[in-house]
C-alpha cells in the first residue's frame, strides 16, 4: 500500500471516530394523568452514524400496573414504523450482529435500576434498516408511546432509553440515548387538579412556565393556545395545571423563559439565568384539602402606564454603542420623525451617555400603533417618507417586525412594546480545527 493510501485510511478512520452517536430528548409528556386514562409521550431521537443495517431498540421504565398500548415512530428519512414488545430476549438482533448475551430487560434493570414498583419494558422495531446519517445530515425519529394509567395515585418518573440491536453495551455513550420526565397519576374524585393562570397584561411574554413547592420547584408548561385547560387562545392569559395528591400548604410562581429552554431553574426567583421571574413580592400561596383548593392560584402581571394622558415614553437600548443620533418615528405621528436623547435631558432620558435613547411622544391616540427608530447618519433626519428608512434620510434600526403597542381609551394603560434593544451581534470569529498526526519515522 502506498503512503498516500495509508494517509487516506488514517483520515477515514479518524472521521469515523468523530461521528456516530444517538441523542434523545423528551418533547411531549403531560405532568399529570387521571387514573385509568390514556395519554401519549414523544421523544425525539437523533441518529448521526451509519454503521450498517440494524433495528432500533427502545425501552420504557414505567409503573408495573401501567400498560403500554403501542410504540410507534415517524422519520422523514426512514418513514413510519412500529416497535413490538421484545421483553427479556437476549438475541435481539434482526441483523448480523447478535447484541448482548444476557436479556435486555435484565441488563437495563442492572445498569439503570428502576425505582421500586417500576420496571423496564424493551421494544424493537419490526424492520432493520440502513442509514446514510451523518453529523451534517442526521436521521430524526419521533418515537411515541401510548400509555394507559394504572388504578393507583402516585408521583412517578417515566424514563426512556434507545439503542441498536447490534449494541453490546447498555451504557455506551455513542450507541445509547436516555431521557426522563415526571408525571403524577391522580384520582379526580379524591384529589385536586389545580389550575394556575398568569394574566400577562403587558402582552410581551412568549413562553411562560410555572413552578412551585408542589412540583419541587421543577418547571411545567403554561399554555395560551386554547389547549391543556387554557380557555381562549392568544388572549395573553396563560394556563397551567398540576395534580396535587397530598394535602397541604404550597407556594408557587412563574417565569418567562426568554430565549432559554427553561428546563431547569435552581433559584425560585429566576436569578440563575434560566428565565425571568414574573412574581413581584412574595410567592403566591394556596392550600389543598382533597378536591378543595383555597388561596391564590391566579396572578396578574400589570400593564405599563403612560407618563400622562396620551404621553408615551419610548426607549431604544443601543448595545452596539455605534449610533450617534437617533430619531423616533411611528404611527402616532403618521411616521414623522421626533428627536431621541441620550444626554439626560428632555424629561425622558435618565442617564447621559449610556446608549439608552429616550423620547416622549405627545397626543398619542387610543388604539393599536407601531413605531421604530432611525440613525440619521449624515442626513438631517427632518423627514422620512418610508417607515423603513429607505429614502436616504437615515438608517432603519429595527430588525424584523416593527415594535407594536396598544393604548387604552383611558390614554394611560399601555400594552405591548415601548422599548427596543439593538443587539450587539459582533464578537471575535470562532474557528475549530481538527489536527491529525502521522508517525512518518519508518518512511
Amino acid at each position: 500500500m502506498k503512503l498516500k493510501d495509508n494517509f487516506i485510511l488514517i483520515l477515514s478512520l479518524a472521521g469515523l471516530t468523530l461521528t456516530g452517536c444517538l441523542e434523545m430528548e423528551l418533547k411531549v409528556q403531560p405532568n399529570h394523568a387521571a387514573v385509568g386514562s390514556t395519554f401519549s409521550t414523544t421523544n425525539e431521537v437523533i441518529q448521526t452514524n451509519n454503521d450498517g443495517e440494524r433495528a432500533m431498540l427502545y425501552a420504557v421504565q414505567k409503573p408495573e400496573d401501567w400498560i403500554i398500548n403501542s410504540v410507534t415512530f415517524t422519520s422523514p428519512q426512514q418513514g413510519d414504523g412500529t416497535l413490538s414488545y421484545l421483553g427479556n430476549g437476549s438475541d435481539a438482533s434482526l441483523t448480523s450482529s447478535a447484541g448482548i448475551d444476557e436479556g435486555w430487560e435484565d441488563s437495563l434493570q442492572s445498569n439503570h435500576p428502576p425505582v421500586e414498583g417500576s420496571h423496564w419494558a424493551v421494544y424493537i422495531s419490526d424492520v432493520a434498516a440502513s442509514s446514510s446519517a451523518s453529523e451534517e445530515s442526521p436521521d430524526t425519529f419521533h418515537v411515541t408511546v401510548d400509555f394507559t394509567v394504572g388504578s393507583s395515585e402516585g408521583s412517578h418518573i417515566l424514563e426512556y432509553w434507545v439503542s441498536y440491536d447490534s449494541n453490546d453495551d447498555p451504557d455506551s455513550e455513542d450507541n445509547t440515548g436516555h431521557s426522563m420526565g415526571p408525571i403524577t397519576a391522580y384520582d379526580p374524585s379524591v384529589s385536586s387538579l389545580v389550575t394556575f393562570t398568569v394574566d400577562d397584561q403587558t402582552w410581551l411574554k412568549e413562553d411562560i412556565r410555572v413552578k412551585g413547592s408542589m412540583s419541587d420547584w421543577n418547571l411545567f408548561h403554561a399554555y395560551d393556545d386554547g389547549t391543556n385547560g387554557d380557555a381562549t387562545a392568544d388572549d395573553n392569559i396563560w394556563t397551567a395545571q398540576y395534580a396535587v395528591i397530598t394535602d397541604g400548604d404550597y407556594e408557587w410562581g412563574a417565569i418567562d423563559t426568554d430565549n432559554d429552554d427553561g428546563t431547569t431553574c435552581e433559584a425560585c426567583d429566576g436569578t440563575d439565568g434560566w428565565g425571568t421571574w414574573l412574581i413581584s413580592g412574595s410567592n403566591q400561596q394556596f392550600s389543598v384539602s382533597g378536591a378543595e383548593v383555597t388561596g391564590t392560584v391566579d396572578y396578574i402581571i400589570p400593564p405599563d402606564m403612560a407618563v400622562s394622558e396620551g404621553v408615551v415614553m419610548f426607549t431604544v437600548h443601543d448595545e452596539t454603542g455605534e449610533w450617534t443620533d437617533l430619531m423616533w418615528k411611528g404611527s402616532p405621528t403618521e411616521w414623522a420623525v421626533q428627536q431621541m436623547y441620550d444626554d439626560g435631558t428632555n424629561g425622558g432620558d435618565e442617564v447621559s451617555g449610556d446608549n439608552i435613547w429616550s423620547t416622549l411622544v405627545s397626543e398619542v391616540t387610543a388604539g393599536n400603533h407601531e413605531w421604530g427608530a432611525i440613525d440619521t447618519d449624515n442626513g438631517d433626519g427632518t423627514s422620512c417618507e418610508n417607515c423603513d428608512g429607505t429614502d436616504g434620510w437615515g438608517t432603519w434600526l429595527i430588525v424584523g417586525s416593527n415594535p407594536a403597542f396598544n393604548l387604552e381609551d383611558d390614554l394611560l394603560t399601555l400594552h405591548g412594546a415601548t422599548d427596543y434593544v439593538i443587539e450587539d451581534v459582533g464578537g471575535e470569529e470562532i474557528t475549530k480545527t481538527v489536527l491529525f498526526s502521522v508517525d512518518m519515522t519508518e518512511w
